[in-house]
């Protein structure tokens, strides 16, 4: 008979309790000689734990693939696949060619606000701080000058910290400025606001509207 697997039955210690076991037997019945032997879970072929399994990684750079390499592959999409829960692991999300899908900032960390300047020159909160160990980098900001005066707006990011930038806003003119690179103009120091001045009291509104990313 072959080998393979055997069930022994085995009498528990209160004499009547019995138990089955699955053994390897050399010739396929439980009078032969048995085997404790690891099983793969799949085939229930038993392993050989005596033997030296090689285990193969990526063919040389600059080579077509051979011998099965292993690969880093990411989820092909073309829609957003559902979301998971915070610190849980994700697959990388490619396109169907295998273009890789990546932005700069997460959207769910991404905060959007609009404001007004209108006939001051006094500072005006642009963000409120992002909270305990929060940075805001600022990194799009969108000037509307509904007035026939050009004038230009410093952008600071402390309530009475130091000037970090100014933009123009010319007259009758709606200006885009992408700021910094990447994430944007980094903060200098967390939970803290950004705020705005105008250089000179302009009667009718600038309309100042900006997208900042959170980071620490």
């Amino acid at each position: 008979m072959a080998a393979g697997w055997v069930t022994v039955t085995v009498l528990g210690g209160d004499g009547t309790t019995t138990f089955n076991f699955r053994k390897w037997s050399h010739d396929g019945t439980p009078a032969g000689l048995l085997y404790d032997v690891y099983a793969d879970p799949v085939t229930l072929e038993p392993i050989d734990t005596t033997a030296t399994v090689p285990v193969a990684g990526a063919d040389a750079h600059d080579a077509v693939p051979a011998s099965n390499p292993f690969g880093i592959a990411a989820l092909a999409a073309t829609a957003l696949p559902a979301g998971v829960s915070n610190a849980d692991l994700v697959r990388l999300l490619a396109d169907q060619f295998g273009r890789l899908i990546t932005r700069s900032v997460p959207r769910e960390l991404i905060v959007p606000v609009t404001t007004l300047i209108n006939n001051s020159t006094s500072a005006v909160d642009l963000f409120a701080a992002g909270g305990s160990g929060i940075l805001l980098d600022l990194y799009f900001v969108l000037i509307t000058n509904t007035s026939a005066t050009a004038t230009e707006i410093a952008f600071k990011d402390a309530a009475a910290g130091t000037t970090r930038f100014t933009l123009s806003a010319p007259a009758n003119d709606s200006r885009g400025y992408v700021i910094g690179s990447d994430a944007g103009w980094p903060q200098a120091v967390a939970n803290n606001k950004w705020t705005i001045t105008a250089a000179d009291l302009i009667a009718s509104d600038i309309h100042v509207s900006a997208l900042a990313a959170k980071n620490k």
